[in-house]
C-alpha cells in the first residue's frame, strides 16, 4: 500500500471510530507515517512501543484512598484535546500487557481512565 492510500484509510478507519492496524516490516517507517499524519492534522501524538513496557506502565500507579485503592493515571495518558494514541509493536507486547490493551482498544478506557472522545487508537505491529 502507498503512503497516500494509507492516509485515505486512517481517514475512513478515524471517521468511523474503527481501530486500524498497520502491519509491516521493521523499519519501513509505520510510526512516522503516522505521526506525518497527525503533523498533517493538527493532532496531538502519543507513541507508545508495547514491547518494552509493562501492565503497570499502562495502568498507572496504585494509592491509597480511604480504604480503596485507586489508579493515577500515567504520564503518557491523554486528558483533552484530539489526537492519536499509536500503539506500536502489538505483536512483541507481554500478555498482561495485551490484556491491558484490549481493554483500551474496545472499550477506549484503562480501568478508570477514560480516553478523551477526540482522541482516536492506531495499532502497528511487525
Amino acid at each position: 500500500m502507498k503512503i497516500k492510500d494509507l492516509y485515505s484509510v486512517l481517514d475512513i478507519c478515524l471517521k468511523e471510530r474503527v481501530v486500524p492496524i498497520i502491519w509491516g516490516q521493521h523499519g519501513v517507517g509505520k510510526s512516522q507515517i503516522v505521526k506525518q499524519y497527525c503533523d498533517a492534522n493538527k493532532l496531538q501524538f502519543i507513541d507508545l512501543r508495547l514491547g518494552q513496557v509493562e501492565a503497570g506502565d499502562l495502568i498507572g500507579m496504585p494509592e491509597r484512598e480511604g480504604n480503596k485503592t485507586i489508579w493515577l493515571k500515567p504520564q503518557w495518558f491523554p486528558d483533552k484535546g484530539k489526537g492519536i494514541l499509536f500503539l506500536d509493536e502489538i505483536n512483541r507486547a507481554r500478555p498482561d500487557v495485551l490484556q491491558a490493551i484490549f481493554q483500551l482498544v474496545l472499550d477506549k478506557r484503562l480501568y478508570t481512565h477514560e480516553l478523551p472522545k477526540e482522541w482516536n487508537i492506531i495499532c502497528a505491529a511487525n
